[in-house]
């Protein structure tokens, strides 16, 4: 054992001291799914090296036997482990089973994997064995960026880094059977080319060339049959699984078979939309189809595109990824993305070295809607409250995420926004593609951001803090506890609560909150005790974790809850206070409207309001049916939208109650009017999209508000013009 450290103690010490810098670092300083994909990046090459040096075994290096080179690469492997759990214990204290289960799952088979490079590199070539083994590990690593930049996908499978989900919001990466199945794969080649590197490595140079062409052989194969496998996806393999397919003037829609073609229509007309006034608003076009996929839902995009919670752009392939549910909110962002192509930098045709804050910030002010308001009204109510953000900071490197990424957005959308309208799109257009501000504005960064704060406090904003705080308040990815291994164990709990198991669902949503204070875990924990119609201690929880989120985003959601368990606990006092508080800091027009709502039927019918709380759907719908309409009207109209699209009632029945209301020039008033045209809108009924949209504009004051009603209202009239020219033009390609 002395000869190994002897021999090894640079290469030992390499590896201390690379595993204590992981440790130093946000993510991978915890024992889990980031810091074994570094360790396995940084083990399979160094361990393909040190194959290189010591094999053939039993001719190089013969003071060192086998058993002491076993030893030293299981020390090898085992001193990142040590170091990690250390660094766990002091960082976050997190369970470290998934730590372990990573670190085999995805560590050790790239380790197996590097020693087998290494092995063929000297078994198949006499010179050169560390320079042909540098050029096989990074044709490795480096074959996910041809996946993602050829193929409709963002996630990779790779023997070196596992699985990547190919974004940050996805926060849930688990070991799945699919990354089981990969790595076992992997695994089996590796030992396979390990076998035949030791065989073959005494053999005719004749017969080495055959069974090379064998394995590059078996490679190839393997790569053609990843879409098969579920391990990549191509524009063939999405379309086989999503089966629909719609043809308008500028795209071209792959959709899910879930989603009826009616709704389809509506969702491309959408586009036509957006690509209409982007266009005018940018004075350009796109050459050649725009390729979008619509997946049903976030499972359905995660299992076929990788993101499952964030839907995306490829500005170089002109793609867009969005879900059912949430398209008409994404859309327009993304498709800017594929607009800023026409100004992008490098093959990717994005803003320069990748600037996120360039990339999102050009998306951002064409989008121009933030919670229901413009950018720049957020933005103005976020210095207000003591938000404000450095801008030159912001646009450097990826400084973009060192804070909650929706002030980040908001921030640099407004800017960019500023400079769109105070100079002009085209000087905006030029610096996206160098960032070189001072070239294109005869200012620098700190010079036009400086004007950009003169602007926004010129603006009247009537942002809360309360908005601000439910908008900003919450920590980025880098700064929660145990991120990985506490999203993997909510959606386990979460499996628990749906099959009924409300005990042990809520036994292990203790344990995840006890450890990692996330809100999403206590939230949990009372919904299993309200399923488990354990009402005084789910609302005993609540009192006493209240003080732990004063402060940040989830307090309104904690209170909304404290505020249902105290009407089904019969206090009503307490009830009405809550709600009453609730109402007044007016967080969102959402809790605006939860809040009136119960207080409206505390006031008016004690029992009902109990009743609509535990009731289902259905007998939500029914209960607000019956309450005196003329009172409330504003606050139930959202609400009973909400309530008739998930029991899918008939349109034409309940639109037709709300055609002859009065509305005034109240926020309430004002979005319900705007809620009403989106429906009319997503039930291709554009002329009542526009009278309701024209009747929301009788809002006085918010003006962040206002340019949200106009931009919705010029959609209504542009889609009740064209509506059927442009329907008349798409047709299904394979109709169903």
């Amino acid at each position: 054992m002395k000869k190994i450290f002897n021999h090894h103690y640079k290469i030992i010490l390499f590896i201390l001291l690379e595993s204590i810098l992981f440790s130093s670092l946000p993510l991978t300083n915890i024992f889990s799914y980031e810091f074994s994909i570094a360790q396995g990046i940084v083990l399979s090459f160094v361990f393909g090296l040190l194959t290189i040096k010591m094999f053939p075994f039993d001719k190089r290096n013969k003071e060192i036997n086998v058993i002491n080179l076993v030893f030293l690469y299981a020390l090898l492997f085992i001193i990142p482990i040590i170091v990690s759990i250390i660094s766990t214990r002091l960082n976050q204290n997190c369970p470290l089973t998934e730590g372990f289960q990573f670190y085999l799952v995805i560590t050790l088979p790239a380790v197996i994997f590097g020693i087998s490079l290494g092995m063929l590199s000297v078994s198949f070539f006499n010179r050169w064995n560390k320079i042909i083994f540098c050029l096989f590990w990074f044709s490795t690593i480096l074959f996910p960026v041809v996946e993602i930049y050829y193929n409709p996908q963002i996630y990779i499978y790779n023997p070196v880094l596992g699985f990547f989900p190919g974004t940050i919001y996805d926060e849930d990466i688990s070991i799945s059977a699919g990354l089981l199945f990969y790595k076992a794969i992997i695994t089996i080649f590796s030992i396979l080319f390990i076998f035949i590197s030791v065989k073959v490595y005494n053999v005719e140079k004749i017969k080495k060339k055959t069974v090379f062409a064998v394995i590059v052989l078996l490679t190839a194969g393997f790569l053609l049959l990843k879409p098969k496998l579920g391990f990549s996806s191509t524009l063939s393999s999405i379309k086989s699984e999503l089966k629909g397919e719609l043809i308008t003037r500028h795209f071209d829609i792959i959709y899910s078979s879930k989603i009826h073609e009616k709704v389809i229509k509506n969702i491309g007309l959408h586009h036509e939309y957006y690509y209409k006034d982007l266009s005018s608003a940018l004075k350009d076009s796109i050459t050649g189809r725009i390729t979008s996929f619509v997946f049903n839902d976030k499972y359905e995009k995660r299992k076929l595109f990788g993101a499952g919670n964030a839907d995306v752009a490829k500005p170089w392939l002109k793609q867009i990824y969005a879900t059912r549910e949430h398209f008409d909110s994404t859309l327009k962002h993304e498709l800017a993305h594929v607009f800023s192509s026409n100004y992008g930098w490098s093959i990717f045709k994005v803003a320069k070295y990748f600037n996120p804050a360039m990339i999102e910030g050009f998306a951002m002010a064409l989008q121009n809607n933030f919670g229901n308001s413009g950018i720049d009204y957020v933005t103005a109510g976020a210095v207000k409250n003591g938000m404000k953000i450095n801008i030159s900071k912001l646009f450097s490197g990826f400084n973009f995420f060192d804070q909650n990424t929706s002030i980040s957005y908001v921030y640099a959308g407004s800017f960019i926004k500023y400079l769109m309208n105070n100079y002009s799109t085209e000087q905006v257009k030029k610096v996206y593609s160098d960032l070189d501000f001072k070239l294109h504005f005869n200012k620098n960064l700190i010079q036009l951001s400086k004007e950009f704060y003169v602007y926004l406090k010129s603006l009247r904003v009537v942002q809360s803090k309360n908005k601000g705080q439910l908008y900003f308040k919450r920590k980025p990815i880098q700064s929660r506890v145990c991120v990985r291994y506490t999203a993997n164990k909510l959606n386990d709990a979460w499996k628990l609560f749906n099959s009924g198991a409300f005990y042990s669902a809520q036994n292990m949503f203790a344990k995840i909150y006890k450890y990692s204070g996330a809100y999403s875990a206590l939230f949990g924990e009372v919904s299993s005790l309200k399923a488990g119609h354990q009402y005084k201690n789910a609302l005993k929880l609540l009192d006493q974790n209240k003080e732990k989120f004063e402060g940040t985003a989830y307090i309104y959601n904690l209170l909304f809850n404290i505020g249902d368990l105290q009407i089904i606990n019969n206090k009503l006092n307490s009830a009405d206070s809550t709600f009453s508080l609730l109402k007044k800091m007016r967080p969102s027009i959402e809790y605006i409207n939860l809040s009136s709502l119960r207080l409206f039927l505390l006031n008016d019918d004690s029992v009902k309001v109990k009743s609509y709380i535990l009731g289902s759907v259905f007998d939500k719908f029914n209960i607000l049916k019956n309450v005196d309409f003329s009172k409330v009207k504003f606050n139930i109209i959202p609400i009973m939208i909400t309530l008739s699209s998930e029991l899918k009632q008939n349109y034409s029945s309940f639109i037709q109650k709300y055609i002859k209301i009065s509305f005034d020039s109240s926020f309430s008033s004002a979005y319900s009017a705007l809620e009403l045209s989106k429906y009319a809108k997503d039930n291709d009924d554009f002329k009542t999209a526009v009278y309701f949209g024209r009747k929301a504009l009788l809002l006085n004051g918010n003006l962040g508000f206002r340019k949200i009603l106009e931009e919705n209202l010029k959609k209504d009239l542009w889609m009740n013009r064209n509506y059927l020219s442009y329907y008349k033009k798409m047709y299904f390609k394979n109709a169903r």
